[in-house]
């Protein structure tokens, strides 16, 4: 438990955190808040998960150029895989892929390069999430764990717009102190 975790946050600083962390990793809030979830039930750190979910998207990136660990793991063992993720829309659809063909593999040292290529030296922490993956993401819905999409944006649009009235109140307030002070000067 982080300290961050720990700590009473406002509904809307929860939501921008959310929004914010969803679009860095390529997915919808959903997604992010059902695997976040998953990671947290297998005792996988919020930045163990953070990394790999990183790194998985750089791989990707290589591995759409014909470039990089994953692209040469998967040139050897998996091309169909290596095809399956050329072609995916999103982060959740990309990581959902290989959790499932980490999840399918029986081969104990298959199954750790292949985490390994995918998610680089955090990735061998997710093995564990790969197993009943799609029952741990329903599982976080049916805790009510998981807020909508729509909510997220606009907890995260009331956020902004709260930062901006501190921004603006904090503008005056040294407008107005300024002048007092300057007359009591």
């Amino acid at each position: 438990l982080s300290l961050h975790d720990a700590l009473p946050i406002s509904f809307s600083e929860k939501g921008d955190a959310i929004d914010r962390l969803s679009k860095q990793f390529g997915m919808s809030a959903v997604a992010f808040q059902e695997l976040s979830y998953a990671a947290k039930i297998t005792d996988i750190e919020s930045e163990d998960f953070a990394n790999a979910t990183k790194k998985m998207n750089n791989n990707l990136g290589q591995l759409n150029t014909g470039q990089g660990s994953l692209y040469t793991f998967l040139k050897l063992t998996n091309p169909q895989l290596a095809k399956q993720l050329r072609g995916v829309k999103s982060s959740d659809e990309a990581f959902t892929l290989l959790m499932d063909s980490i999840a399918k593999e029986t081969n104990v040292q298959k199954r750790a390069a292949l985490a390994q290529a995918a998610f680089g030296k955090t990735g061998q922490n997710l093995i564990s999430m790969a197993d009943d993956l799609a029952a741990r993401r329903a599982e976080a819905h049916a805790m009510g764990g998981v807020i909508s999409d729509a909510d997220i944006a606009s907890a995260a649009a009331f956020d902004e717009s709260l930062k901006k009235v501190k921004v603006s109140l904090g503008g005056i307030s040294a407008s107005v102190f300024g002048k007092i002070t300057a007359s009591l000067t």
